[in-house]
């Protein structure tokens, strides 16, 4: 969670010169931030929410922060009690509603700490909507924390504009996720003279589903 102007709303602003729909009032905090229930008229926030708003921003009452999720959009919403373990918000004007992503799934090896890190963050950037770590034959970094890397999700997230808060899924072996698989899977393979997929010795339920782009 931080304080962000996101993407979003800079190209919304450019497109919309002259209106004031997403010029933020001066009680403002310039912070977005993911609201998993349901945003009623008021919002009672988690303690790890509020310290974030009150400790770690200085969030003060009346001011103004944008909360999101993706079944009820985004809103611009007034703190009526700056607690510090329970910090309430009273819903206000709705800066965007829900709207449709399209599904698009990433399979990838887990790799080292910081280097996933920045993976996470491009992926949600770019649209995915489904994460999937993959354990292949030599994957180095088989464990991993996927509490961590929710929180990581929802951060980028909260930074990029998006409403929709990608799913991330438990790791799975290569060959039961190719097994599993229900849409097209297109393979990056960055080593120019690695053997093709096409060539390895795969199980002959699913060496059928790859062909060449």
């Amino acid at each position: 969670m931080r304080e962000i102007y996101s993407s979003h709303q800079r190209n919304y602003k450019k497109n919309h010169a002259g209106t004031s729909k997403w010029e933020l009032p001066m009680t403002a905090k310039n912070i977005r931030l993911y609201v998993q229930q349901s945003l009623t008229p008021q919002v009672t926030l988690d303690k790890d929410q509020s310290h974030y708003l009150v400790s770690v921003m200085r969030v003060k009452s009346c001011d103004q922060v944008r909360v999101f999720n993706s079944a009820d959009g985004e809103f611009m919403a007034t703190v009526s009690d700056a607690h510090k373990k329970a910090c309430v918000l009273d819903i206000q004007q709705q800066l965007r509603k829900p709207e449709p992503e399209p599904q698009l799934h990433l399979y990838f090896s887990p790799i080292k700490s910081h280097r996933l890190t920045y993976l996470i963050e491009k992926a949600v950037e770019v649209g995915a909507t489904h994460l999937h770590p993959v354990i292949c034959q030599h994957t180095q970094f088989p464990k991993l924390n996927l509490d961590k890397i929710s929180k990581q999700v929802i951060e980028a997230v909260e930074q990029c504009g998006r409403l929709h808060v990608p799913q991330v899924t438990e790791p799975q072996p290569l060959a039961t996720t190719l097994e599993s698989l229900t849409h097209p899977l297109i393979v990056c393979d960055e080593r120019r003279n690695a053997k093709s997929i096409l060539d390895l010795d795969l199980p002959a339920a699913f060496t059928c589903r790859f062909d060449r782009v």
